[in-house]
């Protein structure tokens, strides 16, 4: 950064001393400076903010949405984003459209059991994760946090971890799948 560490060093032990030698001066002092210095400070800005804003009115929202990309043109044909008021000219050609429309087949489809044909791929997918259809098995230490509490003569110490994390089931979707639907 801008300041060697020597230096950074340097003033963190002095604002500990200071902190230290003058720690009960500074909490007392502070109710007294806000009323006298924050408080106006603070009253001065949010009355200018006013009377900004008095007399004048919001700006007119931009329908112009450059630079967005409206998904109803990006995922559907042109008949079916024009009829949900989108652009219906596709300006961004038919590649995620043919995408979309494989995801949204594959999403729709459903077994002979009514479920979803989507869980064959999400079994597949955690199978060579975990090795068992459906789940996803995180073996070890996730997570780890050591906090010290000391507050007002309450000493604590939590330890919080997350360890051996499985999740279960996650081949079981109900169809149809309902995903990325342009409204």
């Amino acid at each position: 950064g801008f300041i060697s560490e020597e230096t950074n060093e340097q003033i963190q032990s002095i604002t500990e001393a200071v902190f230290t030698d003058y720690k009960q001066m500074i909490v007392d002092a502070i109710p007294a400076f806000t009323s006298t210095t924050i408080r106006p400070l603070l009253h001065n800005i949010l009355q200018v903010l006013m009377d900004m804003g008095k007399g004048s009115q919001c700006p007119e929202p931009d329908n112009t949405l450059e630079g967005l990309v409206d998904v109803r043109d990006l995922f559907l044909s042109e008949s079916r984003a024009l009829a949900l008021l989108g652009r219906g000219n596709s300006p961004y050609g038919d590649l995620f459209r043919g995408l979309y429309g494989v995801l949204d087949r594959m999403m729709s489809a459903s077994d002979e059991n009514g479920m979803s044909e989507m869980n064959s791929f999400i079994a597949t997918l955690t199978k060579r994760q975990s090795e068992v259809d459906g789940d996803i098995h995180f073996p070890g230490d996730l997570f780890s946090q050591n906090i010290d509490i000391a507050l007002n003569g309450l000493n604590a110490k939590i330890d919080i971890a997350l360890s051996d994390l499985r999740i279960s089931n996650l081949d079981s979707l109900g169809a149809p799948v309902k995903l990325l639907q342009p409204m």
